[in-house]
Parts: structure tokens; sequence; C-alpha cells
């Protein structure tokens, strides 16, 4: 049997121009409230826990924390946890946002109803 091991080489990149700087750091706000968040997290080196309420929060453990240290020697299986726990974050900033305003979010469908199309009219 044999095997074939697949050797390729990178261009080098070296550093983006005029950016000579290697450590990164993101705040966890931007990380949250960013629609592009992974391209932010790609780029940062170190996510910055900025409020104490996401100290607090129950989906933040010891792991979260240490993984926010040092992004760039994270695996697939951390970094999955760290976007996860964006998101349970997310969901309850969401949830006191709109407990401040009083608006309750309607589950369900949505009140606007499609119209049918005039070939589904026709053949009733």
């Amino acid at each position: 049997m044999i095997i074939y091991v697949s050797k390729f080489c990178r261009k080098a990149e070296g550093y983006k121009e005029g950016d000579y700087t290697q450590h990164t750091k993101l705040s966890v706000t931007d990380f949250i409230n960013d629609p592009k968040y992974m391209d932010r997290l790609a780029l940062a080196s170190e996510l910055v826990v900025d409020k104490e309420e996401y100290k607090k929060h129950s989906s933040t453990t010891p792991e979260v924390l240490e993984c926010c240290k040092d992004i760039k020697i994270l695996g697939k299986a951390d970094i999955k946890l760290l976007i996860y726990w964006r998101k349970q974050l997310a969901k309850t900033l969401k949830e006191l946002e709109s407990a401040e305003t009083g608006e309750q979010e309607v589950e369900g469908r949505s009140p606007v109803r499609r119209k049918r199309s005039l070939k589904k009219r026709k053949m009733r």
C-alpha cells in the first residue's frame, strides 16, 4: 500500500501594509455586536472582556475566559465554543433590551400573509 502525502508551500504574505502589530485585541462588546464577527475574530489575537456582566453570565466558564486570552492557538472545538458563547450572550442582551423597552417578541408566524398567485386562484 502506498500512501501519498500532499505537500504544499504557502506563500509568505508577511505583514499587512502599514500594520506591524502582531498582537491585536478585540472587545467582547464589538465581537457580539458586529455582524461580521468571524472576520474580526480571525484578525484578533485576544478577546478582552470589557464588561463585568459578561464575566458573570451563566455561559461564561473558566474555559471560555482562558480561550479569550489567546485566540491564535485555539482549535476548531475552542472556536466553536467561543461562537456558542457569543450566541448566548447576544440572546441575553437582546432579551434585556426588549425588557427595557417593554416589547415582547411575538413567536410564531409573521402577521404579513402572502398573496396567492393568480394561477391558484383561477384553478379554484
